[in-house]
């Protein structure tokens, strides 16, 4: 199946793929850095991770203010 050939590139099983999937698991960093390169970047940490990309997003650099000395 593509879920086990796409499991065997990155190192871990056919179900483990399922899990994460489906979201009942989330993989460790080396097995998210691996999905990431195997996928060729379509799946990135902040799919992982959705609150930290919605902040990513809202992040605006030109408004934050230097620090008070």
């Amino acid at each position: 199946t593509p879920q086990a050939a796409f499991g065997r590139r990155v190192g871990k099983s056919q179900m483990a793929i399922s899990r994460y999937c489906e979201g009942k698991r989330t993989p460790d960093d080396a097995t998210i850095a691996g999905i990431t390169r195997e996928s060729g970047g379509r799946v990135t940490l902040l799919d992982w991770f959705p609150q930290a990309a919605e902040a990513l997003r809202d992040f605006h650099p030109a408004t934050m203010t230097q620090a008070a000395e």
